[in-house]
């Protein structure tokens, strides 16, 4: 999986820890962001041990595992998506088994997601890049997420099981 330095931050940080691509198996959390311009650029199976989150443009064909949770924290793209039946290398076909056989031999983009824990899907941030606190209209998803998934903002999970921690007084 190649990535380029603005797409890659080391999610048990959330600072500038930056690298400039991952192997095959990556210890840790991973956050991976694409742009039009700087995609996330796939070409293979990736296990990451930790939580992956992931939103932006993706290119290439490859697979990434999580090893606890994936966050799908906004639109998900490709940069050459697959063709619909009619379209592209899909002309003239209505199959849509065929076109998804045709688009594979065409090496349209392809990103497959797979979480040992679960699959988190939206946007569930609550402050823009400068930090200040969004509109409460903007904010809906990640009150629920809170409550829904017992996300905060200071969680403790237990090294060995990857477990989230509490305390009674949290509750």
């Amino acid at each position: 999986m190649a990535l380029s330095r603005n797409q890659v931050l080391d999610a048990a940080t959330m600072v500038s820890g930056v690298v400039s691509g991952i192997s095959r198996l990556h210890n840790g959390n991973l956050v991976l962001i694409g742009t039009p311009t700087n995609p996330i650029v796939i070409d293979r199976d990736v296990y990451v041990e930790g939580d992956v989150v992931i939103k932006g443009v993706v290119k290439g064909r490859g697979a990434i595992y999580a090893g606890r949770n994936i966050y799908i924290a906004g639109n998900l793209t490709y940069a050459n998506p697959s063709y619909k039946p009619g379209q592209g290398v899909c002309a003239g076909i209505s199959d849509p088994n065929e076109c998804a056989r045709r688009n594979i031999r065409a090496g349209r983009d392809e990103l497959r997601l797979a979480a040992r824990g679960n699959t988190i899907v939206g946007d569930y941030t609550e402050r823009d890049a400068a930090g200040n606190l969004l509109p409460i209209d903007l904010r809906q998803s990640a009150d629920f997420y809170r409550s829904q998934f017992g996300l905060r903002s200071t969680c403790h999970y237990d090294s060995l099981t990857g477990d989230e921690l509490y305390s009674d007084n949290h509750r």
